[in-house]
């Protein structure tokens, strides 16, 4: 009886030592799971946010590109207008001048 009580004992502890290891090895699992899981997303949030980040930066310096375009044809275009109106005007005044000289 007593052999058997130590037995049935023992066989009840290693029952017992198995499922608490079963239980941490789970636990264990699940936990490392998350972690990765974690990370993961992490990773993710930073990918996007950084696709995000460089789109906005490209469109920023496009958008400075188009204006410092936009600026220097308007520039030229006033330097041209500038220029067209000067000849204008020197044809017209000093024109007339050189021809009533020449008679």
């Amino acid at each position: 009886l007593y052999r058997y009580r130590m037995q049935a004992l023992y066989r009840y502890r290693m029952q017992a030592l198995y499922r608490y290891r079963m239980q941490a090895l789970y636990r264990y699992r699940m936990q490392a799971l998350y972690r990765y899981r974690m990370q993961a997303l992490y990773r993710h949030r930073m990918q996007v946010h950084y696709r995000y980040k460089m789109q906005a930066l490209y469109r920023y310096r496009m958008q400075a590109l188009y204006r410092y375009r936009m600026q220097a044809l308007y520039r030229y275009r006033m330097q041209a207008l500038y220029r067209y109106r000067m000849q204008a005007l020197y044809r017209y005044r000093i024109q007339p001048l050189y021809r009533y000289r020449m008679q």
